[in-house]
């Protein structure tokens, strides 16, 4: 025979969930949640500085191992209906719960693509409670910004914001083992509320889930459509200790401020900055998951980079400007390879090496900023070297075969190529006071047409670039890819074909969106 019974939930966030009924006991227990569409919570009316939780039609929590009914009517407290015997005191209660009941592993899960259209359920809310007395307050174990969008300018509809933290992890997996939470699944620095699509905004029409974390470098992207025309606004976060069950109040009005017509996303190659998905260099093997994992043990003849057997090296900005760049080893016949080899001496070749290409990833300065990584650029195509092997042009492309602005990078040189131009070497002359090396930039459409070209010089009037030096590649306009050759003076060339080493260093590549 069916047994039903009934107890009290209240749901309350005042800067996180709080009691409001004396009668209710605080919670002792934690839970991961199941997000699905039938489990979810809503906000209620904002105070002002936080938004209480309501409990919303629809809702189910599972007490013990028994799941019950849905709800069909919501507010600050509800009645749930529970097939079974009354729990005991002490007996779990799950929210938006995701595993079997007694499992040893369950998960929360925050997605990176949020929709306030929909409920916080389906946007990873999830919480924890215990029973007493027939009663439990439900405590939430995600976080929650809060956007208080004040003004909009006249007619303007916000349609999207977005929230990318380079350092902390704000969506992803959290994992619950027995009594506390465990590894977060790193798959998501960034969130996009999707459906903003609003003409106003008041109340907590607008809020993200996110997961507990430390937030020291955030930037908020508000998308706006002012008079059919995309305008952009961003708003940086302070560094926050976002804590479980806490709302945060971040206020703008975009009446007031100043709106661009794109934003700016940087390659940094920084391991806290890594957003693509994990993958494996099969041929290595190697397992990829931070920028620094595709440094090569050794800068000449690495297992990473000079592998003969064939397979590609590659790496992809992925979730951010979306450049990617791949190359078949080995390294000698070209390719942008990641580096974090900083030599301040160019000059005296170290003990223990036959020559510089043996330190060809090197710079004397690092990465751009300060920064320990970057990419070394290797390779050109002309009459000569393209007789003797596949010589095709390195390039950087968009994985999403999108068409985008390439603001600018930072170039310098190597200590390879600095070494070959001031003191000579086997193949090649020292620079004269006439000599010049520059590197090409050539843009591509997605019709693979030329947009145009610009050129960076790395060594003018026998002069080299031994700072990071800014390079516009906006002449190119939207491209899909851009692809890099050389151009030299007579005393750099040879019989065959450009003497000195056709290498330079890039970083912080600044894409408009």
């Amino acid at each position: 025979m069916k047994k039903i019974f009934t107890f009290l939930a209240v749901a309350t966030l005042v800067a996180g969930c709080s009691k409001t009924d004396e009668a209710i006991p605080a919670s002792t227990y934690t839970i991961t949640g199941y997000s699905a569409a039938d489990t979810r919570t809503e906000f209620g009316e904002p105070g002002t500085n936080s938004i209480p939780f309501r409990w919303s039609v629809g809702d189910k929590v599972w007490v013990g191992s028994e799941q019950s009914e849905a709800l069909t009517s919501g507010g600050p407290s509800a009645t749930f209906r529970v097939q079974g015997s009354a729990p005991q005191n002490g007996t779990t209660v799950y929210y938006n719960m995701m595993a079997t009941l007694g499992s040893a592993k369950c998960t929360a899960v925050v997605p990176t693509a949020q929709d306030v259209s929909k409920s916080l359920g389906e946007n990873g809310d999830f919480g924890y409670a215990t029973v007493s007395d027939g009663a439990f307050t439900l405590q939430h174990a995600t976080s929650y910004l809060w956007f208080d969008v004040k003004a909009l300018p006249e007619g303007a509809t916000l349609k999207s914001i977005r929230l990318h933290a380079g350092d902390a992890i704000v969506a992803g997996s959290k994992e619950w083992q027995g009594s506390q939470f465990k590894s977060t699944t790193d798959n998501g620095r960034s969130i996009i509320d999707l459906a903003v699509n609003k003409t106003s905004v008041s109340g907590a029409e607008v809020a993200m889930v996110v997961l507990p974390t430390a937030i020291t470098n955030a930037t908020i992207t508000y998308e706006l459509s002012v008079s059919g025309t995309t305008k952009f606004y961003e708003q940086t976060l302070g560094a926050k200790d976002i804590e479980a069950g806490k709302t945060y109040k971040i206020s703008v009005d975009l009446a007031t401020v100043s709106l661009t017509d794109y934003v700016l996303r940087t390659l940094t190659f920084e391991d806290n900055h890594a957003l693509f998905t994990a993958y494996s260099l099969d041929y290595a093997p190697k397992n990829i998951s931070k920028w620094k994992d595709l440094v090569d043990d050794a800068q000449y003849d690495g297992s990473l980079t000079y592998y003969n057997g064939g397979g590609d090296y590659y790496w992809y900005d992925e979730k951010n400007t979306e450049l990617f760049h791949s190359f078949t080893t080995p390294y000698w016949t070209g390719g942008h390879v990641i580096s974090n080899y900083k030599m301040e001496n160019y000059e005296t070749l170290p003990d223990g090496y036959d020559g510089w290409h043996e330190l060809q990833m090197a710079t004397p300065i690092g990465g751009h900023n300060g920064s320990a990584n970057f990419a070394v650029h290797n390779g050109y195509s002309d009459f000569y070297n393209s007789q003797i092997y596949d010589s095709s042009l390195q390039t950087l492309e968009f994985a999403d075969g999108e068409e985008h602005v390439i603001d600018h990078m930072w170039v310098t040189n190597t200590n390879y190529f600095l070494n070959s131009l001031t003191y000579g070497d086997g193949f090649n002359s020292p620079a004269t006071a006439s000599t010049y090396v520059k590197v090409i930039a050539y843009g591509y459409d997605a019709n693979e047409n030329e947009t145009g070209s610009v050129d960076l010089y790395l060594c003018k009037d026998g002069e080299c670039l031994t700072e990071w030096a800014k390079w516009d590649l906006t002449p190119l306009g939207k491209v899909v890819k851009v692809a890099f050759n050389f151009e030299a003076s007579d005393d750099q060339i040879g019989q065959y074909g450009m003497n000195c080493p056709a290498y330079f260093a890039y970083d912080d590549v600044l894409v408009r969106f």
